[in-house]
Order: C-alpha cells, then sequence, then structure tokens
C-alpha cells in the first residue's frame, strides 16, 4: 500500500491544495460529495477525490472512451464522478451502473449523489446504483443489464471503469474475479483502468506500461495507456482481442 500522505496531496491537489469551503465538488453541471470521513468510507478512501477520477472523466468528457450506447459498470465508484459523467453526455451509454462497496455510509453518499444529479442525466441513459463486494455473486449486476436488453440477452457489460482501485493490491484476485465476471467476451468490449502516481511499483509495472494485475492475473492480450497532463494514468484493456489501443 502506499503511503497514506500521498493520497492526501493528490486529492488536495485538485482543489488548489484546498477542499472548497462548501463540501461540493462541481464538474460541469454535476455536484458531488464525498462520504464522510468514518468507518468504511475512510478505510476504503471513498471520503476523497482523486486524480485518476479527474483523467477518465475528461477522457469521457473528450470522447476519447467513447461510451455511446453502451452498457457501463463502474467498480468502487466512490462519488462516481466518471460513470455520472457519462450519463449526461449528449450520446451517452445506454445503462449505467455505479457500484461501490456495501456500506450505509458509502451507499448512503452514492445514492445521493446519483439523485442530486438526475436532472442532468440524458433520457437515453439509465443509471442505476447498488452496493456490491469485489468478488461477489455478480447476477445482482448482470439482471439489470437484462433488464434493459430482454431479447439481446448480453451476458455482461461493454464496458467496465476502474479508477484508483489498484493500490488496494490485496484484493487484486477478487478484483480481477469480478472484472473477468462483468465484461463481455467480445473483442469490442473494454475494461477503462485508472491509477495515481502514488500506486506502487510493484502494481504498475513501468517497464511494460502495464498494470502488474493485469498481465500476472490473467495474461491479458492487449493494452495501451493515455497519459495527459495529470498525475495519473489510465489503461485500456480487453482480454478477448488481438488488436493493441491507445
Amino acid at each position: 500500500m502506499a503511503d497514506f500522505d500521498d493520497f492526501l496531496s493528490d486529492s488536495a491537489a485538485l482543489f488548489g491544495d484546498a477542499p472548497p469551503h462548501d463540501d461540493l465538488i462541481r464538474y460541469g453541471s454535476l455536484i458531488l460529495t464525498v462520504a464522510p470521513k468514518e468507518g468504511k468510507a475512510n478505510t476504503l478512501l471513498a471520503d476523497h477525490l482523486f486524480s485518476p477520477s479527474l483523467l477518465l472523466s475528461e477522457l469521457i468528457e473528450r470522447g476519447v472512451i467513447y461510451l455511446e450506447g453502451k452498457t457501463v459498470v463502474e467498480l468502487g465508484a466512490g462519488c462516481a464522478l466518471p460513470s455520472l459523467l457519462s450519463s449526461t453526455l449528449s450520446n451517452p451509454p445506454a445503462l449505467v451502473v455505479i457500484t461501490d462497496y456495501p456500506d450505509p455510509v458509502i451507499i448512503g453518499n452514492l445514492t445521493a449523489n446519483v439523485e442530486r444529479n438526475r436532472p442532468h442525466f440524458n433520457d437515453a441513459c439509465a443509471v442505476h446504483s447498488i452496493g456490491y463486494e469485489w468478488g461477489q455473486n455478480v447476477d445482482p449486476l448482470l439482471d439489470i443489464v437484462r433488464q434493459l436488453t430482454p431479447s439481446a440477452a448480453p451476458d455482461a457489460f461493454d464496458v467496465v471503469i476502474m479508477s484508483d482501485l489498484l493500490h488496494f493490491d490485496r484484493s487484486h484476485d477478487v478484483l480481477m474475479q469480478s472484472l473477468l465476471s462483468l465484461l463481455r467476451k467480445t473483442s469490442s468490449a473494454r475494461a477503462y483502468i485508472a491509477a495515481g502516481k502514488y500506486t506502487s511499483p510493484q502494481v504498475c509495472d513501468e517497464k511494460h506500461d502495464v498494470p502488474v494485475f493485469l498481465w500476472k492475473k490473467a495474461r491479458w492480450k492487449a493494452y495501451g495507456a493515455v497519459r495527459l497532463k495529470c498525475p495519473a494514468a489510465v489503461w485500456i484493456a480487453n482480454n478477448w482481442g488481438k488488436e493493441r489501443y491507445v
């Protein structure tokens, strides 16, 4: 695990070294809060917003991460900036399912963020929030996809978003289990995995520019990295195709 001071400095840097006085996070039309600094929210860092979420959000907003008409799930979403932003696009995903650890404080804040911003969602995008612990049964999440398109009966999601989860290195096995269960087994499916500069080098292999999490845990075939002027990186991965995506 990285030094906790690194996490705090990364979070504070997003707001010019100090959070907004009203404790609200504003990104375009979205107004978000982080979970109160207590219990599991503190342990799982749901009480901060870190740079990888901003990087993913920028890529989504610019269309670099293309989500139109897709089914999307975000794991360990925290305040859920990337997934909530995607629901406001003029050409949004068909479905966004936002998940985090099933703790009352964490899910209470997540639900509040969803409902507060619901007026800004594109009507073409269905948005759901649900508690989910990595490694557990994914059927409740897949049932939401099946309800959206019962005739097509998709087996999983087109896109899985993972923002700043790799530093939970002791949870990599269950995280990979969930990723493999949730991502569709097609060449068009994508996992967008973002990590901050504070993530351990044992987790992010700079030599290969690939998260060790991917190639050691499941031998994923396709990797790519996008780096912007932000202390974070995002990898675009697919376990079923042969192309390289950048």
